[in-house]
């Protein structure tokens, strides 16, 4: 079960997968699309866009230098510049960037997620969107209880169980 929010300007779309909507209630389907509603009302593609474009061109700086830094190559024996040595310090490099502009990029769509769950209730379907949830982990066999070091590290979403708590936590206020 999926479904996501995209575009940018007047190009903007809801997508509901058709198993999406077999699956859940109306209610449920309503609180899902208010959930994708609140991403676009607080720009979230956008704003993911800009730290895509702010990683590649990190990566770039990185593949960069590996090719431009004279003195890299030479401290490993090579008379000049190496491409097939720069390839390496650039796997090198990208092995250390990558992982901690991920680490950044899932910790503001894990934000985003909870902005948007928020924007559910605020439109009236929090206990749907709790109930959605529960089907989506279903369907979808979300880990429950994955460590806090691996959400940190991999998870784009926050857990449901978090997520759940959340929407609770907002519907009492």
């Amino acid at each position: 079960l999926n479904a996501y929010f995209t575009g940018f300007g007047k190009m903007k779309t809801i997508v509901l997968y058709d198993n999406l909507l077999n699956a859940m209630s109306t209610d449920e389907i309503c609180a899902v699309f208010a959930h994708e509603l609140g991403h676009g009302l607080h720009k979230d593609v956008l704003k993911m866009q800009i730290l895509n474009i702010g990683n590649m061109l990190l990566m770039g700086i990185v593949v960069w230098l590996s090719v431009k830094l004279v003195g890299m190559h030479t401290t490993f024996g090579f008379d000049g510049i190496n491409y097939g040595f720069a390839m390496i310090l650039a796997g090198c490099g990208l092995g250390v960037v990558q992982p901690l502009t991920g680490i950044v990029t899932n910790a503001h769509s894990r934000r985003a997620e909870y902005r948007a769950d928020r924007q559910a209730v605020v439109e009236g379907y929090g206990e749907a969107l709790c109930s959605g949830l529960k089907k989506l982990g279903k369907e979808n066999f979300s880990h429950l209880a994955p460590a806090k070091l691996l959400v940190v590290l991999d998870y784009s979403h926050p857990p449901l169980s978090q997520r759940i708590e959340a929407v609770e936590q907002a519907m009492k206020h």
